[in-house]
């Protein structure tokens, strides 16, 4: 062996670069990388805390948007009562009551599950996403047709 300047050895290369990537090789054996999102059925409990997560998200920013268009906008009211009689009505209803709704009911469903544990179960949990997102939905529609009149 040939030695360097200061008595090492230097390191030989035991496999010549490959032609194809590894992700290549894979597709050619029929083992993809890595499975797609599409594969995995979430359970109803993790969709119920992602959609509780985005409600949560989509408050905050509803607010912020109102507080920057009452600055941005000389009569704020004047624009609410104009969606409000028109058509999009029942649309920015419910735009707003169904995150309300899920996110105050989601709240109310993490309160019950810190003082009673014992009812964090699979079935408990399944069941109660279920009815979480029936009742913030049926909740939503009725208070988006709904009127309240002075």
């Amino acid at each position: 062996s040939v030695r360097g300047a200061r008595g090492q050895v230097p390191a030989r290369v035991l496999s010549a670069p490959a032609a194809e990537s590894y992700s290549e090789r894979m597709k050619k054996k029929g083992r993809p990388l890595s499975p797609a999102l599409t594969i995995y059925a979430f359970p109803m409990g993790a969709l119920s805390s992602i959609t509780v997560r985005i409600t949560g998200c989509l408050l905050s920013v509803g607010t912020a948007g109102v507080a920057v268009a009452s600055l941005a906008h000389p009569d704020l009211a004047a624009l609410v009562a104009a969606v409000a009689g028109s058509s999009l009505a029942p649309l920015a209803k419910f735009s707003v009551s169904f995150p309300l709704l899920y996110h105050y009911l989601g709240a109310v469903r993490h309160a019950v599950w810190d003082s009673k544990p014992e009812t964090v179960q699979n079935g408990f949990t399944e069941q109660s996403s279920y009815a979480l997102f029936g009742v913030a939905t049926v909740g939503a529609v009725g208070l988006s047709f709904a009127s309240f009149k002075k």
